[in-house]
This record gives structure tokens, C-alpha cells and sequence, in this order.
């Protein structure tokens, strides 16, 4: 009877695993940003995550972090897509879009003159 309590749970454990998984794709860059050739200050890194997220909510999320930036660099784009099945037959998907950069804050001629 135990041996068979047992291969029935390993049963629904391989059952479970098959039918719940993870996938990750990887993407290419949406666009490119170069610096105009002007000094800058690194502020920190800045990340978020979620649907239908881009550029726009990363500057936003830079200025609500720290709020003398300028601009962000060096920003990396990932999906994140989770893929639940159910029966077999129904499939579920759900695509999360991480956004991380690194927010820089401009260094102005005046504040040159001042460090000199």
C-alpha cells in the first residue's frame, strides 16, 4: 500500500513538473543611444520590471531615484516568459519585460569651473 501511495505522489510530481515550465528568450536591442561626447557623473543603477514597460518608465524611474538625471546608459532590455499548461491542451503565457540601465547626470561647464 505504501509503495503504491508512493509511485502515485511520484506520478503527480512528474505530472506537475511537465506541466508548469519556463522558458527564456533572448532579444535583441530596440535601439542604440550614444553619449554626445560630454562628461558625465554616474549616479546608480536603475531597474524595473513589468508589461508593456520601455524607455519613457525607465527615465521616469531614474528621476524618481535620483532626481538630478539626466539620462540612462548602458540599458540592457530582458523578457522574462512563463508558460503554464494545463491537460495538456490549454496553454497560458505570461511575458514580463525587465528593463535595467544605469542613470548618469550631465556635468555642466560651470561645474568644471567650480572643481578646478
Amino acid at each position: 500500500m505504501a509503495r503504491k501511495k508512493f509511485l502515485l505522489g511520484m506520478l503527480v510530481l512528474v505530472f506537475a513538473m511537465l506541466a508548469v515550465g519556463c522558458v527564456t528568450r533572448f532579444t535583441t536591442p530596440i535601439f542604440y543611444a550614444q553619449s554626445p561626447g560630454r562628461d558625465f557623473v554616474v549616479l546608480g543603477e536603475v531597474r524595473i520590471e513589468g508589461r508593456g514597460v520601455g524607455f519613457d518608465n525607465l527615465m521616469e524611474e531614474a528621476r524618481r531615484r535620483y532626481p538630478n538625471a539626466d539620462f540612462v546608459v548602458d540599458v540592457m532590455v530582458d523578457e522574462r516568459v512563463t508558460t503554464t499548461r494545463l491537460l495538456f491542451i490549454f496553454t497560458f503565457t505570461n511575458q514580463t519585460t525587465i528593463l535595467r540601465g544605469t542613470a548618469i547626470q550631465y556635468v555642466t561647464l560651470a561645474e568644471e569651473a567650480w572643481s578646478n
